[in-house]
């Protein structure tokens, strides 16, 4: 497989065991971004003392609501750092985020984000490279970039004022990543192959052009006639069955704005649709994801259609002991569906552990349970909690030092929560000290590691194509009183 100078091809191999998941990378230096250790205030969900970690447990958030959600077979890999965007009172680079590759898949001539076509390979096509790289506006936190607003780490989906919606903007960041974005370019062109093949994107074989008055798809069309689509304001369609489906029959429109915008053209809905959905090119106050998760089934993500609009229920987390034993504290935590609806809720239970503090082993209701650690956060799956039920699980853990901690709690799912700042817990408790043979995973922030665009892989692509690849945008704005 020839990596740096060319296209990877995507080549189907039998299925890996493996246990799926999420993996995050936290690309930021200490006491920076994702590391800051500036004091934060818990607020709506989100029980950080630091902004730092506020930081983290809201894209956490955004990142479990997706692996929930998406039937990920093999693990999906992220890149996350915060850097000095700019902008200015009025506007501004929220984030921007893209697959850190494409690989082309034999079988139909078409390239897969790299996310997917580690799914549809069935292995990890590139292990040294993450699947995602997203970067936030770390000035969004001050006070000159968008004025007196600033990022909203809650869990409501609901920023007050004219702050920035942090969980919002990492859903929408990471669709990008998953592959809601195409290799078209500004010209109409696409990549192409060593003989001079065009090689359309799956993304791209979705859309289709009305300029001639019928329905025409744009992979039928030559360059000409694309670049004329993709700048004729309302004639650029989505035209995949699954979100045509979602959209009461019609085919919604693409933001094809003239003149192009570069990071924003083609890769989101045009900001006339209503409601107002996650992916288009202007925040909006919502996490409503209806089109969005029809177009990543239409371009072939294997996830459930949704069978009616989930609507938000409340559930509760509670600390019931602690129970101390030589070299291990037993955290007793009961979670509670309040909800007397027929919807039962599946989640993680999340905890921040502070450094030093190793997590031992867990149970749920009695049973044993299998929680992973990554990026500082521990995270415990709960499924299927039925209304009115309660589940019960039990986290094993122990410390290097005799210094009491404040372990950070959280429930996090894949469906909106009536009351979010019942779903969690800030415990300032003892942990008993670590026997000498104990093992098991440390606590602490997040991996660092200076990212590479790992050769690039497009080399053979010409670099007009990487800008709307790798750095699709979304972009803030206010308005003025």
């Amino acid at each position: 497989m020839i990596r740096a100078l060319g296209l990877a091809l995507l080549l189907l191999l039998p299925a890996m065991p493996a246990a799926a998941t999420v993996l995050l990378t936290i690309d930021d230096l200490p006491g920076e971004g994702f590391n800051d250790p500036a004091a934060h205030v818990p607020k709506d969900g989100n029980a950080a003392r630091t902004l730092g970690q506020a930081r983290l447990n809201a894209l956490w958030h955004a990142l479990l609501r997706y692996e929930l959600r998406f039937e990920f077979t093999i693990p999906l890999t992220v890149t996350a750092r915060m850097d000095p965007l700019g902008g200015t009172a009025n506007r501004a680079t929220l984030a921007q985020a893209g697959p850190n590759g494409f690989f082309l898949n034999p079988s139909n001539g078409v390239l897969y984000p790299a996310a997917q076509a580690n799914q549809v390979a069935n292995r990890d096509l590139d292990p040294d490279s993450s699947d995602i790289t997203a970067v936030f506006n770390s000035d969004v936190d001050g006070n000159t970039v968008l004025g007196n607003a600033h990022w909203y780490y809650g869990f409501s989906g609901q920023p007050p004022g004219q702050d920035q919606d942090f969980v919002a903007t990492a859903l929408h960041e990471l669709l990008h990543g998953l592959g809601f974005v195409t290799l078209l370019a500004q010209d109409g062109s696409l990549p192409t192959s060593t003989s001079g093949a065009e090689l359309p994107d799956i993304y791209f074989r979705q859309l289709a052009s009305t300029v001639s008055g019928t329905t025409t798809a744009l992979s039928t069309l030559d360059a000409p006639d694309r670049a004329v689509a993709i700048t004729s304001i309302d004639k650029l369609v989505w035209n995949g069955t699954e979100t045509i489906g979602s959209n009461s029959g019609n085919a919604p429109l693409m933001y094809a704005p003239d003149p192009y915008e570069a990071g924003s053209s083609v890769s989101h809905f045009d900001t006339t649709l209503s409601p107002d959905e996650l992916m288009e090119p202007i925040a909006t106050p919502t996490w409503r994801d209806n089109l969005a998760m029809a177009a990543m089934r239409d371009m072939g993500w294997n996830m459930p259609a949704p069978t009616a609009t989930v609507p938000p229920v409340d559930l509760q987390l509670t600390h019931l002991e602690t129970i101390d034993a030589s070299g291990l504290s037993r955290l007793r935590l009961q979670l509670d569906n309040l909800d007397n609806t027929s919807t039962a809720r599946q989640g993680y239970l999340v905890a921040t552990l502070p450094d030093g503090v190793r997590y031992i082993s867990a149970q749920l209701d009695g049973n044993a349970l299998s929680c992973s650690l990554s990026a500082g956060l521990l995270r415990c799956p709960v499924q299927a909690l039925a209304p009115l039920q309660t589940s019960v699980t039990e986290i094993g853990l122990c410390s290097t030092t005799d210094s009491p901690v404040t372990l950070q709690l959280t429930f996090s799912g894949p469906h909106d929560d009536a009351e979010p700042a019942n779903n969690t817990l800030s415990l300032a408790t003892p942990v008993a000290r670590c026997a000498t043979s104990s093992s098991g995973g440390g606590g602490g922030g997040g991996t660092t590691g200076l990212f590479t665009l790992a050769a690039l892989l497009f080399a053979s692509l010409g670099r007009r194509h990487l800008p709307t690849a790798l750095k699709a945008v979304l972009a803030a704005r206010t308005m003025q009183a």
